[in-house]
């Protein structure tokens, strides 16, 4: 899952972590051309929590590899980039929630990012987040309401929508689900989660091929999502439904010549 990240010195390209020189661009496809180039230098590895980035649509950060960026014209759309205009109050509670998050805090972190989201409304970032730490804590319905305010404020973000899939999936909604994850692919969230995302949902509609398709790229994103043992760690920021769902889809993965029953895991 996609959330604000740790720190504005490094942008945890997949699970690579990599250093950027400080620019001001439009991020769609922003994850997929990091991932690219954090998965040919083989940057050193860093877990943090079940964190992903949720890149704003503007941001500065600071680069070390060289991948071109085009420059964006426009200006970020509302909600994008918190301006210093923003109440204080909503500021410390979210940087507290993402703290709290960090630490595996759900309560604490669902807490401080609802007050956030309280004081500034009109804040994407938090109510992501807020989706987020929801799902995580075994709240899918709160979770959809949370993501789909988030995208009412910016409908091309293609993270908030690939996080919505994830929410969507647990509460049993497979079609819905797999069209949030094409449309992020669409918005240029070509990252692991997103394909590993819409793996599931395939394989739960008994189209079992592409399901496989779409989960090797995701491993081509990410190899460490083709370990059970990293997602049942919490690596990917996945729920237990999810965890468990992908067990065939990994089985037919390391072992080529399987193949797993069609339809996915049969849960209540």
């Amino acid at each position: 899952m996609w959330v604000r990240y740790a720190s504005v010195a490094d942008y945890p390209g997949g699970r690579y972590r990599c250093r950027i020189e400080p620019i001001d661009f439009d991020v769609d496809g922003l994850d997929a051309k990091i991932d690219g180039e954090c998965d040919k230098r083989q940057r050193r590895r860093q877990h943090v929590a079940h964190w992903r980035p949720l890149a704003p649509r503007r941001r500065s950060l600071v680069f070390g590899v060289a991948v071109s960026l085009v420059v964006a014209a426009n200006a970020p759309p509302v909600g994008a980039q918190p301006p210093a205009t923003r109440d204080p109050k909503a500021v410390a509670q979210y940087e507290h929630g993402t703290a709290s998050a960090a630490r595996g805090d759900h309560g604490a972190a669902i807490k401080a990012l609802e007050e956030a989201v309280r004081l500034e409304p009109q804040w994407l970032e938090p109510r992501n987040d807020l989706g987020v730490e929801l799902y995580l804590n075994s709240e899918p319905q709160r979770a959809v309401n949370e993501l789909r305010a988030a995208l009412a404020l910016d409908r091309g973000r293609g993270t908030v929508l690939a996080n919505l899939g994830f929410a969507l999936y647990d509460l049993g909604e497979v079609d819905e689900a797999v069209r949030q994850w094409r449309a992020a692919l669409d918005k240029g969230a070509a990252v692991a989660d997103t394909y590993a995302g819409l793996a599931l949902g395939l394989y739960k509609q008994g189209k079992t091929e592409e399901a496989l398709q779409a989960y090797r790229m995701a491993v081509d994103r990410q190899e460490d999502y083709a370990r059970s043992e990293y997602l049942s760690s919490g690596g990917a920021g996945w729920s237990r439904h999810a965890i468990t769902d992908v067990a065939p889809l990994l089985r037919a993965l390391n072992a080529p010549t399987a193949s797993p029953g069609a339809g996915g895991s049969d849960r209540g």
